[in-house]
């Protein structure tokens, strides 16, 4: 058996004072060449064969983007690239709503808190969903102020707004209760918005289900 051993040389100077240099966050082994300074990976590992079905279908199992990106081998800018061209490429939310059938229906609100990069950078995302399609009408993001859930109401179709409404005790949703067919009811009655409904990398399609 023949075997044969590669001695890895500095690109810049062709010498061999090569140390290792600790890994990437990857798992991938670094170098440093020591006379001119530079830091490479001289294997990375190879990305398994996946398409973006399989990315977006391990992003909704709640699988975050670091944690997609280890299970693939790939990027994280790249994981990041690919679902955010499946978010451009998805219909306009508008013109998935379904229209409110005949005979009333029952809105749900609430808002559930997430934050970007520091805890300290809250984000609020509310949400007003049809209970009996499972359907969320309208969505916003922003703070706790009554300003947003102002904006929120104004993208939820007039037809949703005359229907019988729930909320908590939040006191953003007293204005309401002015419309006379509103109610404010604790969590434990079931009425509000389940979290485990409200996620933030979903979407509805026109029949109200997930993809």
């Amino acid at each position: 058996m023949l075997t044969q051993t590669k001695v890895e040389k500095c690109p810049c100077y062709g010498r061999s004072n090569i140390v290792k240099n600790g890994f990437t966050r990857h798992n991938n082994q670094r170098v440093l060449y020591k006379d001119c300074g530079k830091s490479p990976v001289l294997k990375r590992k190879k990305a398994l064969n996946c398409d973006f079905a399989q990315l977006r279908r391990a992003f909704l199992e709640r699988l975050s983007l670091n944690g997609v990106s280890r299970v693939f081998f790939i990027s994280y800018y790249r994981v990041f690239q690919a679902l955010n061209l499946v978010c451009l490429l998805l219909p306009n939310f508008k013109t998935q709503v379904s229209t409110c059938p005949p005979g009333g229906q029952i809105l749900q609100f609430d808002e559930l808190c997430s934050f970007c990069g520091r805890k300290k950078d809250k984000q609020w995302l509310w949400a007003a969903l049809c209970q009996s399609t499972r359907q969320i009408v309208a969505y916003v993001i922003g703070d706790r102020s009554e300003d947003t859930f102002r904006r929120l109401l104004r993208k939820i179709p007039v037809e949703y707004l005359k229907c019988q409404s729930y909320s908590d005790y939040w006191k953003s949703y007293r204005i309401l209760l002015s419309k006379g067919n509103h109610q404010q009811v604790g969590k434990e009655s079931g009425k509000t918005v389940p979290e485990n409904v409200v996620n933030i990398g979903s979407s509805t399609s026109k029949d109200g289900t997930l993809p």
